[in-house]
């Protein structure tokens, strides 16, 4: 099992620090490009420090400020342009999945409720298109309940990918917080990434593996049989990633 670590949160420090953190403990690291992590502008810096550990990149793309269903024209094609930004240093840094998520229904949702769909899906056709000429991996993310955030259920995340070579990162903990584990493991084949970690199905906690109610080993277990991609931990940061190590390792996955 190829076992990674990622955080949000390593993108409030630099990439000098937090490289060598991951890399002591971890031999792959989703990096999240966002913030001080923006890829496009460490390019040079991760290619010159990369060569110096036993550690392969995977990235997700921007999200934390952007929105590929944003109703402002200008917003929504910044998001993708960020997106696609990020694949292309994506494929210098030899990374082979970028993992990305839908957009969501802001403010002016309300007066047409359909409309951020439909502009979400504009934008994955354009992102779709540019992985091709790549030749890299998109991996559309299916995302927790949070009323108005896309691609909670996997019926909606499908209606998203229809026709598009774009994957699916199973997020385990998002599923267990809408319900819908069993919903998904039979799409395991379009699988190029994943995400675990637990929560008590109520929000989004990112605990440690066993700490919550996803129910851990077996859920995991049945998914591996049909899966042997990357699997990446999503912490707070590493100390909690190597409490879910630990318990990989004790449950001997």
């Amino acid at each position: 099992m190829l076992v990674g670590l990622s955080s949000p949160n390593f993108c409030l420090d630099s990439i000098s620090n937090v490289l060598p953190r991951v890399a002591e403990h971890f031999n792959r690291w989703e990096i999240v490009s966002d913030l001080n992590h923006y890829l496009p502008d460490h390019q040079d810096e991760l290619k010159a420090l990369l060569p110096s550990y036993d550690l392969e990149l995977s990235v997700h793309a921007p999200f934390l400020d952007i929105n590929i269903a944003a109703f402002t024209e200008v917003s929504r094609r910044l998001a993708v342009s960020r997106v696609e930004s990020t694949m292309e240093t994506a494929v210098e840094l030899d990374a082979e999945v970028v993992t990305l998520h839908p957009g969501y229904r802001g403010p002016a949702s309300k007066y047409d409720p359909d409309r951020a769909f439909r502009l979400n899906r504009e934008s994955l056709e354009r992102i779709d298109l540019k992985a091709r000429d790549l030749g890299i991996r998109p991996a559309l993310e299916n995302m927790p309940f949070e009323g108005f955030i896309l691609g909670a259920t996997p019926q909606e995340l499908l209606d998203m990918l229809e026709g598009l070579d774009m994957d699916i990162c199973f997020d385990i903990g998002h599923a267990n917080q809408t319900g819908t584990i069993e919903d998904f493991i039979p799409l395991s084949s379009r699988f190029a990434n994943m995400h675990i970690h637990d929560n008590l199905g109520k929000k989004d906690d990112h605990l440690p593996l066993g700490e919550g109610t996803v129910g851990y080993p077996g859920v995991l277990r049945r998914i591996l049989e049909n899966y042997s991609g990357p699997v990446v931990i999503e912490s707070h940061g590493v100390e909690d990633g190597l409490v879910s190590r630990e318990y990989l390792r004790t449950e001997r996955f």
